[in-house]
């Protein structure tokens, strides 16, 4: 199997004109999956050779600002390139209050968009806690508003 990591962003907190904010892509056979999607991802991996593939999976690793706020700009793109595949966003708890409250009213109209938060998904475990991440499944649907 192949496998392949593209670091897009590691400039932590603050982009640098030659570091964007925290995203990595994970390439595995013929998976793609995004682990963080800060703000600028799309623009790192259209600049470089891997261009914008089709993402499978999204796992955000925690919830502050940094790591998602490229979210609502890819999903965006997504609709606008008539996506017909389903999208896993993976995070931790509040992901799904997250996704609700602030990226579906940023997002805005859609004819792709259409999700459900579900709790569950892979088991995490830390030496804080053992939880569920929550998970928010976007699947090509009806017009939302």
């Amino acid at each position: 199997m192949d496998l392949s990591l593209f670091f897009a962003g590691t400039a932590g907190s603050v982009p640098t004109p030659k570091r964007g904010l925290p995203a990595l892509l994970l390439r595995a056979g013929g998976e793609r999956i995004l682990l963080d999607c800060g703000e600028g991802t799309q623009h790192q991996l259209l600049r470089s050779n891997v261009g914008l593939p089709e993402v499978d999976a999204i796992f955000i690793t925690h919830l502050h600002l940094d790591h998602w706020m490229g979210l609502p700009g890819l999903i965006k793109t997504f609709d606008m390139r008539d996506r017909d595949r389903r999208l896993d966003v993976y995070g931790p708890p509040g992901l799904g209050t997250l996704f609700n409250t602030v990226l579906r009213p940023v997002i805005g109209r859609s004819t792709w968009l259409k999700s459900a938060a579900r709790p569950g998904g892979p088991k995490t475990s830390s030496r804080r806690s053992r939880s569920r991440m929550s998970n928010v499944l976007i699947i090509p649907g009806s017009p939302s508003q």
